[in-house]
């Protein structure tokens, strides 16, 4: 499996602009100094972490990385996306739903 390190790297800067190494290894469990390691191209995740962040990011990760998108996994991530944006909506009704019944958001 052929990836791009620097498209890899670009993702979690996009995705914490802050603490990225902290923010990653509380997310996955892969140390922050591995993660830095990377960060510096000192290392490249190793096959285990690469799955492991796979796992815990999905399909956009996946499909910033790889060097050639097949494409179920640009489905994949529009799905993702769909399911992001369907949760958020949910999210949003619930606050309309209690801001219209007077009662705070913090309430609910």
């Amino acid at each position: 499996m052929a990836y791009d390190l620097d498209a890899l790297l670009d993702y979690f800067r996009q995705k914490y602009p802050a603490l990225l190494c902290q923010n990653v290894a509380a997310d996955t469990g892969i140390p922050a100094g591995t993660v830095e390691n990377w960060m510096l191209k000192k290392a490249q995740p190793s096959t285990s972490n690469f799955v492991r962040l796979v796992h815990v990011y999905g399909p956009s990760l996946l499909a910033a990385a790889l060097i050639d998108t097949p494409m179920w996994l640009a489905r994949a991530v529009r799905e993702e996306r769909i399911a992001a944006i369907d949760s958020q909506i949910q999210r949003l009704r619930e606050e309309q739903e209690s801001l219209a019944s007077g009662r705070c958001p913090s309430e609910a």
